[in-house]
């Protein structure tokens, strides 16, 4: 999705929050295919779609639209493109802006017409901790119903399709003592003729967890099990099954992947005519379950932060984030933000309503929330102010970088997860070379302890994108 934003003016810290709200909603319904926000002040694309944020009498040339009366939502033609809509967004004050902004993200499937004032809008119920929607919940059984539509785990013939089933794991369960997730496996499948090498092969992301036999109709069992087999729809055997799966297995984006391989029966010469009409299934209240881990992980940890948004998206809707943007910023950070919350809305699942959106010289009012820090070295003051909290500096063509040393190496081997991030810092290197290089670090927040910091930086503006293609890439982030 590739989505202009644009703003009639310069926006302030609320209508920036308003329109995250909208990015991180759009993110969400991109998915997978991962979503960018172009953004202009004060002028509509030549052509396509394009979002439009609005609070009080601002105006665009071009666009007519009354004085709204209150929060309002709009879809009219862009004035540059025939074939082009626009999804007009306004309010009389940057209040009802962000109530329009909620309730198209909450509520979209019961708007309709051109035109929608926004009489009511209920306070929403707080979230809570690891509540997203996306995520796995971690204090009850989840059923694969509940994953996947039921006509997806359904397979038939020969060469079947994989039955799939996508989720995303909290990135920071925690396993204590070898405990593994268990998945209580329920399926179906038309019985084989006789004893042969028929599977039902399961795969976690690509890789081979183990295979179940698919059972002849013939075989040495009770009078149960033949009537069963008689009586289950299309003939097909149930079974079941209880798989363990050790935690190191799930990352945070999942997919479970079942291949039912039905081997040939070779009948000899002129009797090799197969009946292509086997089928298999995965029952919807097959259940995996992740009850009864912690949660626990050492931070800083970027992985967590590039697959899932986290700590940021510990809350679905971002309420204990800030986003702290240079006092001076531009359309690049406009764009790189809004994107930011789009990949966070992809994570959870739900629009960032309660994201706090602030400036470097108004830092010390979120100290108490995770700090995503954005803009380039010669704008956002706070890379040079955190600069000896950071393992990277970057200062137009000069570089810094802490380094280690063998003895911590060594010290650290047996830690292969977290040994990296655990190492102190034995020395640094610095050096001076032309370029535009971009940094993403993480560090403990130096206004609170036990608060986050992330930055996004560049030595140059235009190197803001550089760390976004990073992120969007997916061979980069693992």
């Amino acid at each position: 999705l590739d989505l202009p934003f644009v703003f009639a003016s310069a926006p302030d810290t609320g209508t920036l929050e308003a329109a995250g709200i909208l990015s991180s909603w759009f993110g969400a319904l991109a998915g997978y295919r991962g979503a960018t926000f172009p953004t202009t002040v004060g002028q509509i694309p030549a052509r396509g779609n394009a979002v439009v944020v609005m609070a009080g009498g601002a105006r665009l040339p071009g666009v007519a639209l009354p004085q709204p009366g209150g929060p309002t939502l709009s879809i009219v033609p862009n004035p540059n493109d025939p074939s082009g809509k626009l999804l007009l967004v306004s309010g009389r004050d940057v209040k009802e802006l962000k109530t329009a902004a909620t309730t198209l993200s909450v509520g979209a499937p019961t708007l309709s017409g051109p035109t929608a004032l926004i009489s009511e809008l209920t306070n929403l119920k707080p979230r809570e901790p690891y509540d997203a929607p996306n995520w796995l919940p971690n204090h009850r059984p989840v059923s694969f119903g509940e994953l996947a539509a039921a006509q997806t785990l359904n397979v038939s013939g020969y060469t079947p399709d994989l039955i799939r089933i996508n989720f995303r794991m909290p990135p920071d369960l925690f396993a204590w003592r070898e405990k593994d997730i268990a998945i209580k496996l329920k399926y179906r499948y038309t019985p084989r003729p006789t004893i042969d090498k028929s599977t039902l092969n399961v795969n976690v992301n690509e890789q081979f967890l183990t295979s179940l036999p698919l059972l002849a109709a013939d075989r040495n069992g009770g009078k149960i099990d033949q009537l069963l087999t008689r009586v289950m729809p299309d003939g097909q055997t149930p079974a079941e099954a209880t798989l363990n799966i050790p935690l190191f297995k799930l990352p945070s984006q999942t997919q479970l992947q079942f291949h039912y391989y039905y081997d040939y029966q070779k009948q000899g010469a002129c009797k090799d005519v197969i009946l292509d009409n086997v089928k298999g299934a995965i029952e919807p209240d097959s259940t995996i379950d992740i009850s009864g881990f912690s949660h626990f992980i050492a931070m800083p940890d970027l992985a967590a932060f590039s697959n899932a948004g986290f700590p940021f998206t510990r809350m679905a809707d971002l309420s204990q984030t800030a986003v702290v943007l240079p006092d001076n910023p531009g359309p690049i950070d406009y764009g790189l933000y809004l994107a930011l919350l789009g990949r966070m809305g992809d994570s959870t699942g739900y629009p960032a309503t309660g994201v706090t959106v602030t400036q470097a010289q108004q830092v010390n009012s979120v100290a108490d929330k995770d700090l995503l820090v954005l803009g380039a070295t010669g704008s956002q003051p706070l890379v040079a102010e955190w600069a000896e909290d950071m393992p990277v500096a970057l200062n137009g063509d000069t570089k810094r970088f802490q380094v280690s040393d063998l003895m911590s190496k060594m010290l650290t081997w047996w830690d292969s997860v977290q040994g990296n991030a655990s190492r102190p810092a034995r020395g640094q290197v610095a050096f001076s070379s032309a370029g535009t290089d971009a940094m993403i670090t993480g560090f403990e927040s130096p206004l609170a302890g036990g608060r986050s910091v992330v930055v996004i930086s560049s030595n140059r503006p235009a190197g803001m994108t550089n760390s976004l293609d990073a992120l969007q890439d997916p061979d980069a982030v693992k």
